[in-house]
């Protein structure tokens, strides 16, 4: 019966946003558009008949927490009536160092119904000791879920989403899946890190690829994940005028080159603006995240540095030959579309005869004036550190 129960919970999760508008469904009918969903009524029903009994154990009342915002009132009654027991279960579990029910219920929606959210930093910290030589993967999974939760909190990132989104491991078959699936707006996928949108916002993690790399260091898969999320907020500074910035700018053009040159990438990744960047970001989140838990921020504040250095060249390579960044962009760049792609370009190039050309430092400069952000003088200081020559497409 306990199986039952969890099951029956996991499903009613999964039919909680509506089929028709995207809208939560609560209680079996959906808050925005009142259609009726027939299966969760069925489920509600058969979940009701099954906690007659409300000496549920752990495990059961784990998922129960993990719907009370669905707003059934038999299940969140019996929630109320037993919260302060598990309370007291939780603090004597994180007293016995006994992690796994814990992580679990942190694990699950509306989880700070009954445990204080600090115990997993209490647990972070350990973590990061290595404290917790014997984590399993089931535990460890949901351990990375939870910090990855943590840092779409921050602020950097909580302007990426309407909401913060939900976070799942699922198999590769299942982000393959999510690729293909013609209703799903997706945002991004690398290292086993998929983004997609689809009845709000989504973000997967492969399991397989985090379970393979999680013994490379407590850290890395951490790192990771702060890494590929730096490249969502990458996509604004060269889109979005207000978060224009000098890695907008050279990202846009490493970019645009990338799509010419189909080795660029490979040749480049040391070198590409956006990926020193990500590396920087995610290293200091990582110092800054150790810091906050009172532990040797090692040589992460060190390794961010490296990059940041990096990021200020602007050596560029093509089959073997070197040239700079801004040369190799005005050499074989004329397509004016990519200042729509990109717009932050068009505050060095215009068209001029059907193809892109740099603007004069002059004409720069009247678009970046006197009462400009630090990044766009930044932007402004970055085009006028280098000779105006004629752009010379060959594509």
């Amino acid at each position: 019966m306990e199986n039952e129960i969890i099951n029956i919970c996991r499903e009613l999760k999964k039919l909680s946003h509506c089929k028709c508008c995207g809208g939560d469904v609560i209680s079996g009918i959906c808050n925005c558009c009142g259609n009726i969903n027939e299966r969760s009524g069925e489920l509600i029903d058969k979940l009701k008949e099954l906690l007659k009994n409300d000496k549920q154990p752990f495990p059961v009342l784990a998922e129960l927490i993990n719907i009370h915002d669905l707003e059934i009132p038999f299940v969140n009654s019996l929630i109320s009536s037993r919260i302060e027991t598990m309370k007291t279960f939780l603090a004597y579990k994180l007293e016995q160092n006994e992690y796994a029910d814990i992580i679990n219920l942190l694990s699950k929606d509306n989880a700070s119904l009954v445990v204080d959210p600090n115990y997993f930093f209490k647990i972070a910290e350990k973590y990061f000791c290595g404290e917790i030589p014997n984590m399993d993967d089931e535990t460890y999974l949901k351990f990375v879920q939870i910090y990855t939760k943590n840092i779409l909190e921050k602020s950097n990132f909580k302007s990426l989403y309407d909401r913060v989104p939900k976070v799942e491991f699922v198999s590769a078959e299942e982000i393959k899946k999510a690729q293909e699936d013609s209703n799903t707006n997706l945002s991004f996928v690398a290292h086993g890190l998929c983004i997609v949108t689809r009845y709000g916002e989504r973000i997967l993690l492969n399991s397989e690829s985090f379970l393979s790399t999680r013994e490379i260091s407590p850290f890395q898969n951490i790192i990771t994940i702060y890494h590929e999320l730096q490249h969502l907020v990458q996509k604004n500074y060269s889109r979005t005028p207000s978060r224009y910035n000098v890695v907008g700018l050279m990202s846009a053009k490493d970019k645009v080159l990338e799509k010419i040159f189909p080795n660029y990438y490979d040749e480049n990744y040391e070198l590409v603006a956006f990926e020193n960047d990500a590396e920087y970001n995610a290293y200091m989140a990582m110092a800054n995240d150790l810091v906050a838990l009172r532990l040797n921020p090692l040589d992460f504040p060190t390794k961010a540095t490296m990059h940041a250095n990096l990021l200020s060249n602007r050596t560029r390579f093509i089959n073997g030959k070197e040239d700079t960044l801004d040369n190799l962009f005005d050499q074989y760049v004329s397509d004016p579309n990519i200042l729509i792609e990109y717009p932050i370009l068009t505050l060095e190039y215009k068209i001029e005869g059907g193809k892109i050309v740099r603007k004069t430092p002059e004409e720069t400069a009247s678009i970046i004036n006197q009462d400009a952000t630090p990044e766009l003088k930044a932007i402004y200081q970055y085009i006028s550190n280098r000779p105006l020559v004629e752009a010379q497409p060959t594509r």
